[in-house]
């Protein structure tokens, strides 16, 4: 067998940084399902030949090649090719160096076994015909691309009968091609920032989509609701956010047949008023009218008929001044969005309380209330509730909801007018997550009942309340991961009794723009320490001093910008798993050799420091991917591994 090309590709991928085939891991330990993350994926040319003839899935996303090397095409086996930019984010930091491609080679159909082609965020303006004999691709991707107009630039997609999951994104598209329709098995279709504003004049296309069940239109200029989804029988999910709709009264009209539509997006348009009926949307999930015009939302109470499976309601954002008597019987809503409105007052959810039976989690924070009511405990079922950025000067009656509330988790009381935390705050003993910054507490010494009671807590948030200090008490909340007091009037003196040492499960703990200077002898206790922002205080010295600390060798993020060091000590190798350092803006004139002993440093920033040049062995740090400094002369890049970024080119992009 001829493997000359073989040898080419390993030439072209060393030309180009490809990396060995690698798998990057995006999963993530965190219990909340219900938080997004990122999938894992392989990426890279294994430099295996036997791994090579077999592959089956090739991602060289974000690479610094501007073409697509020919001998792929003898890769006859794969089913997954990428080959963008932006889709997988594999290392922001090299974001600079990506070349898009512009052009799609006619080979590309021979590799007849792909199901799915992922092209987005090239210059792409034609896709060849060849693409056609892709028979059985299921997903092709060419979002954020330059192609202007399908029938034209792109008619072999329409032949991609088997295609099950199209978008086309960000292309400029000023219309959707009628033949589309001949997409006969296509589920998922994603038509989003293009300027298709008659797309009624296109309609009978999309009509032909009678498997759809995902659509997503958003900011593609409408100003009427497209009159064809109402053929799309299957449809689960339709999202229209940021178009320029004002009117929704025919939502009725084109939902009567929608019966599997769960998610519905009408988020920032210009609707100004709701339709006194939905239509009958049995099945629908999640509705979000959030950032449109709405000035009162009274219609809602008669559409509990209609939104019988509903559990999201979303209205952040509007001109809302009021709560409407009544809400409707929701049986079935567990989170209610009011974020962000003109909310002066929330008497009216004592008679919610009934009608609202399964609300887990409520955002009324951003409105203008100035008092709570005692009725907001009879919503028993709640486990979030944020009261943020209110004009709240009291929250007194919180001392008659903790026998009733028994199942909240999280309660964010951020920035409001209060100076006083009661005791019976210790009652909500299920917390996991209290946020009370940007408050005037002042101090919290002699006033420290709740803070023992406690004993679940996971994250606490007291940056800019202007305490001095935390009681020796605080030592109780051994649950404590995460514990941000930055803004405040704390110095260094204040943190050396021993309770701090009690936090044995602090991962996250953030200091900055505080009274520091020094590095707080009990800080080096904290076993569990991933991340330490200690920026904007007065620190002279890196050195560790405890003897019986663990000096900091399970710390990966470290933050000593804008202090007053003036070198980087021997003892920076103490610091072992450091992955991120920031030491800008600072005093520094010396760095020390140890430095490049980190083996995994991958972030170092050194920029706005009085030194005269960057150490050549600072170059040499194993790991080091990215360094920032100042642009200064006499700079050793002989590093493997390393992209020296020059910070003043860097921010003006």
């Amino acid at each position: 067998m001829n493997t000359i090309w073989i040898d080419e590709l390993f030439k072209w991928a060393d030309e180009f940084d490809v990396p060995e085939l690698i798998f990057i891991d995006r999963s993530s330990t965190d219990e909340n399902e219900d938080e997004y993350h990122e999938p894992s994926f392989w990426y890279g040319l294994p430099r295996d030949k036997h791994t090579l003839l077999s592959l089956e899935e090739l991602n060289l996303s974000e690479n610094k090649s501007p073409y697509i090397p020919e001998q792929l095409r003898h890769l006859t086996q794969l089913k997954r090719l990428f080959f963008s930019i932006d889709a997988f984010n594999i290392d922001a930091t090299h974001y600079a160096t990506h070349c898009p491609i512009s052009h799609v080679p006619e080979w590309i159909g021979e590799l007849t076994q792909l199901e799915e082609l992922n092209l987005q965020g090239n210059t792409l303006e034609v896709i060849p015909d060849s693409l056609g004999k892709l028979h059985k691709l299921k997903k092709l991707n060419i979002s954020r691309n330059n192609i202007t107009n399908i029938d034209d630039n792109a008619p072999s997609i329409l032949s991609l009968v088997n295609l099950e999951v199209l978008n086309i994104s960000k292309c400029n598209l000023t219309c959707l091609p009628s033949s589309i329709s001949g997409l006969g098995r296509l589920i998922e279709l994603n038509v989003s920032e293009n300027p298709l504003i008659d797309i009624d004049k296109h309609a009978h296309g999309i009509r032909g989509l009678i498997y759809l069940e995902t659509f997503h239109m958003d900011l593609c200029e409408l100003s009427t609701l497209p009159s064809a989804i109402g053929a799309l029988h299957q449809l689960k999910s339709l999202s229209l956010f940021g178009n320029k709709i004002v009117n929704i009264d025919k939502l009725y009209d084109y939902t009567q047949n929608l019966t599997s539509l769960e998610d519905l997006n009408l988020g920032g348009n210009r609707i100004d008023e709701l339709p006194d009926s939905i239509g009958p949307l049995h099945a629908l999930k999640e509705l979000c009218l959030e950032h449109n015009k709405l000035k009162k939302i009274d219609a809602i109470a008669s559409w509990a008929n209609d939104l019988k499976s509903i559990k999201t309601l979303n209205f952040c954002g509007n001109n809302i001044t009021y709560l409407p008597g009544s809400f409707g019987q929701f049986e079935q809503l567990t989170t209610l969005y009011l974020s962000s409105n003109a909310i002066e007052s929330i008497e009216e959810i004592i008679h919610w309380a009934t009608q609202l039976p399964a609300l887990q989690v409520l955002a009324i924070n951003d409105n203008y209330i100035k008092c709570l009511p005692d009725s907001l405990g009879e919503m028993t079922q709640l486990s979030r509730m944020s009261l943020a950025r209110n004009k709240l000067v009291t929250i007194a009656p919180i001392a008659q909801w903790t026998n009733e509330l028994v199942n909240l988790t999280h309660l964010d009381i951020s920035d409001t007018a209060i100076t006083h935390i009661p005791d019976s705050l210790g009652g909500f003993n299920k917390l996991t997550s209290l946020l009370l910054s940007n408050n005037r507490i002042a101090s919290i010494d002699n006033n420290y009942g709740w803070m023992i009671e406690l004993s679940n807590l996971v994250e606490l948030e007291l940056n800019n309340t202007g305490i001095t200090e935390l009681p020796i008490e605080a030592g109780e909340l051994q649950q404590l991961q995460r514990l941000s007091m930055q803004a405040n009037n704390i110095t260094s003196a204040s943190l050396q009794s021993d309770w701090l040492s009690k936090f044995v499960n602090l991962t996250f703990l953030d200091l900055s723009n505080n009274l520091l200077d020094r590095l707080p002898e009990s800080l080096g206790t904290l076993d569990s320490l991933k991340e330490l922002r200690l920026e904007c205080n007065e620190i002279e010295n890196l050195e560790v001093q405890s003897e019986r600390s663990s000096n900091f060798d399970g710390l990966e993020i470290l933050d000593m910008a804008s202090n007053k060091l003036e070198c980087v000590p021997d003892s920076i190798d103490k610091f072992i798993a450091l992955r991120v350092l920031y030491l800008c803006h600072n005093q520094i004139d010396k760095v020390s050799r140890n430095i490049a002993t980190l083996p995994n440093l991958e972030f170092l920033s050194l920029r706005s420091n009085p030194m005269g040049r960057i150490p050549y062995y600072v170059t040499r740090i194993s790991n080091l991917k990215s360094l920032w400094f100042d642009s200064l002369p006499g700079c050793d890049y002989g590093a493997m591994n390393l992209e020296i970024l020059d910070i003043n080119k860097v921010m003006k992009k």
